[in-house]
């Protein structure tokens, strides 16, 4: 077998796809157009979704909600008794005036010592 009794098949022309640019125009316009269709919708207020305008804003206005919070401070002032701190220094009696006699507070106590550790165990030669 020579090369030159071998043929090689003829080389085929490349196929084009001449209707890629018609549909790519034709995809354009379709959504351009239903693009205009639902934004002309939407500006007469006929939205499917949320239904006319003028309800949603109506539902779109806040509650006003009123809360009022009072607080009293009342500050009574009086003059407290004086203290005498000794017996022979009291202060000298009216005539018709009643004095309390002061009573003294309980004397401090102290808490109660922690209870003492359980022994050590028992060890024997044994265990």
């Amino acid at each position: 077998m020579s090369p030159a009794n071998t043929t090689t098949p003829p080389k085929r022309p490349r196929r084009r796809n001449r209707t890629i640019l018609p549909v790519a125009a034709a995809t354009m316009v379709a959504f351009l157009g239903m693009t205009g269709f639902l934004g002309a919708q939407m500006a007469e207020g006929k939205d499917p979704l949320i239904g006319s305008g003028k309800q949603a804003t109506a539902q779109a206005q806040p509650k006003t909600v009123r809360k009022e919070i009072i607080t009293r401070k009342e500050i009574i002032k009086q003059q407290a008794p004086a203290v005498s701190s000794g017996a022979g220094a009291a202060a000298p009696a009216s005539g018709g005036s009643y004095s309390a006699p002061v009573q003294q507070s309980a004397p401090v106590q102290s808490a109660p010592a922690p209870a003492p550790s359980a022994p050590a165990p028992v060890q024997s030669g044994s265990s």
